[in-house]
């Protein structure tokens, strides 16, 4: 897998994606698409935000290229409203992502074959370091992503 991340690039997703195929890359990887200071009812789920992130995968996918689908921004959300990202239920969130359809190609992301991985969080800070104001753990830490890929699997068992 040879990738880079699309920072900043949702707004051209066409762009990035020749970008990626002009570097032989076979790889992008969409990230921070969400409104990570937002209220947490609403930001996750923002209609026009998921568009964007249709359009990216369907040009990926018009190019030859696979997709890392990284919710590491739904983790940032949940730490900039002070919660704990590793013992908040993901249940609603996960499930809303893997079922969502894709407004442009009408693929289940669950489904669809260009999304080669889904990534839950992304770098977790050190526990023992400042930067961990949450008071988290390793054993979350490592429960999270245990519930959290089963939560996944259980409705996606196509994608790691």
């Amino acid at each position: 897998m040879f990738g880079a991340s699309q920072l900043g690039g949702l707004d051209d997703p066409n762009a990035r994606a020749e970008m990626a195929v002009s570097a032989n890359l076979n790889t992008i990887r969409i990230v921070n698409f969400l409104d990570e200071k937002g209220a947490l009812a609403t930001a996750p789920y923002e209609s026009w935000r998921w568009q964007r992130v249709d359009r990216a995968i369907a040009s990926a996918h018009g190019r030859g290229l696979k997709v890392i689908l990284d919710l590491s921004t739904y983790r940032n959300l949940l730490s900039n409203a002070g919660l704990n990202p590793y013992t908040h239920d993901w249940g609603a969130f996960i499930s809303f992502v893997a079922n969502r359809r894709n407004t442009v190609t009408g693929v289940r992301y669950a489904d669809d074959p260009t999304i080669a991985i889904v990534a839950f969080a992304g770098e977790v800070e050190p526990v023992n370091s400042t930067a961990n104001s949450l008071g988290v753990t390793t054993l979350q830490v490592t429960n999270f992503f245990k519930k959290a890929f089963a939560s996944w699997q259980a409705i996606d068992p196509n994608h790691l």
